[in-house]
């Protein structure tokens, strides 16, 4: 192991500092990052420190990882985790997210609660210049619109309105909403593309128009049966089962162009380190395709604006 390599991590890939990483020619570079605090929950079992469950539980998987990248033009690298306050934690998601897409990398995220995916994917959103579909795997729409009063601010189940206030997407499409409120006349014209559980191959139908399109994939553990994911923070009964979710995720990665993911809302505890692993088999399937198109000289610098100029040096990520 070099010395720029400190150890493994997610899914056992090696962990390198952020600094150290240089983009292959040819080569598809998927970088892992952890964010371990909560960024914005209002519903659903507490998980701080779930990105380093996820972390911890997941190393011994290098090597499945090494046979998977055999053949591939694929390099995994695991850069940190992000903690501190959580302000400044989302604002460090989306700076990290933006500097990975920007250098040509495919960046992907473990958080705690959904809303982390608000702040990776407008930093990717932000430097990418093709307009991007964001997709989410989830039992819940996330537009918070059933609900009168109660929290306004970003949390875990608006932050997908707040993904459409920002204008970062193309499309935005929901694949596996099931929970009750989904149902409520509020959402009779939802403005993203909602594509409710079926059978793979109707999936694969219904999903057909996301062909070579550039997309964002975000993952909640609550797309599956709580069944098989009994430590999901929001289940929701009738979900689908893991190896559905395996097809389908590798028919995305085969079919689009993922460009960045996340993972979220799975609860840390020692009875459960399966389920780490499911989560990262689920998040290899997806992006561990042949690379196409990876790097993009002409990405822009982040133009989204949190508050004031983003600075470099505020990152807080350690490996």
């Amino acid at each position: 192991m070099s010395n720029s390599m400190l150890g493994l991590g997610f899914g056992g890939a090696p962990i390198v500092r952020l600094d150290k990483l240089n983009l292959a020619s040819g080569t598809k570079t998927v970088t892992f990052f952890g964010v371990d605090i909560e960024l914005g929950r209002s519903r659903g079992l507490r998980n701080a420190r779930a990105a380093t469950f996820l972390r911890n539980t997941t190393a011994r998987m290098a090597p499945w990882l090494e046979h998977k990248r055999r053949g591939l033009c694929l390099e995994v690298f695991d850069v940190g985790i992000i903690r501190g306050a959580c302000k400044r934690a989302g604002e460090d998601t989306a700076l990290v997210g933006a500097t990975l897409a920007g250098a040509g990398f495919v960046p992907v995220a473990i958080g705690c609660d959904h809303s982390v995916s608000f702040w990776h994917a407008r930093g990717v959103g932000a430097v990418f210049p093709d307009p991007l579909t964001y997709v989410y795997l989830d039992a819940h729409l996330d537009l918070g619109l059933h609900h009168s009063g109660g929290r306004q601010g970003l949390h875990n189940g608006n932050f997908v309105t707040r993904l459409l206030e920002a204008d970062c997407f193309h499309k935005i499409v929901n694949i596996g909403a099931r929970a009750p409120s989904t149902y409520h006349r509020v959402y009779d014209h939802a403005p993203i593309h909602v594509v409710r559980y079926s059978t793979l191959p109707r999936l694969r139908q219904s999903l057909a128009f996301l062909r070579g399109r550039p997309i964002y994939l975000s993952i909640d553990a609550d797309v599956l049966d709580p069944a098989q994911i009994p430590n999901a923070c929001c289940p929701e009964p009738f979900g689908m089962e893991i190896r559905e979710v395996l097809e389908l995720v590798a028919w995305l990665g085969a079919s689009c162009r993922i460009v960045a993911a996340d993972f979220s809302e799975l609860k840390p505890g020692s009875a459960w380190n399966y389920t780490a692993e499911i989560a990262l088999r689920l998040l290899y399937e997806a992006v561990a395709w042949p690379p196409i198109a990876t790097h993009f000289p002409d990405r822009q610098t982040p133009r989204y604006r949190l508050g004031g100029r983003l600075d470099p040096r505020r990152r807080n990520v350690r490996a």
